[in-house]
């Protein structure tokens, strides 16, 4: 699945695919939320309240920390997937970001647009509507 979901997000970034997937890791929801805290802890986007943290791709490790109770069984659990491999393809490119929440911008697109297929959206799986994004996505807010 995992495979399948690459290709699907090279072609639609242009890119090969990198050579190593990242591993999957399956963690308690408030484990995954301290994780993210700690990679991003200097961007002021990670202050706010984000109860709905689900996942979030380790570089380092090459490693895609998910909730244990992700089970890939929808289209918005897949595209959780879709979204952290975009990181893992900005990574393999070298991408550079004036901030971590710029580098959020193409992951979140792509995102949407494999939920578009299935007839789903960011704010109807994720309650992010276009302001949350536009915070979520702009440096220094």
């Amino acid at each position: 699945m995992l495979e399948a979901l690459a290709i699907w997000v090279g072609a639609k970034l242009g890119q090969p695919v990198p050579n190593s997937l990242p591993r999957l890791v399956f963690k308690p929801a408030d484990q995954v939320t301290v994780l993210r805290f700690k990679q991003y802890a200097s961007e002021i986007m990670q202050q706010q309240d984000r109860p709905n943290i689900v996942s979030i791709y380790d570089a380092r490790e090459n490693i895609i920390y998910l909730r244990d109770t992700w089970s890939g069984a929808t289209a918005a659990d897949l595209s959780v997937l879709v979204h952290e491999l975009v990181h893992h393809f900005q990574e393999a490119q070298q991408a550079k970001f004036e901030c971590d929440a710029a580098r959020e911008a193409k992951a979140f697109e792509l995102q949407e647009t494999w939920l578009r297929l299935f007839g789903r959206s960011l704010e109807e799986d994720f309650q992010i509507d276009p302001f949350t994004l536009l915070v979520r996505t702009s440096c220094g807010m």
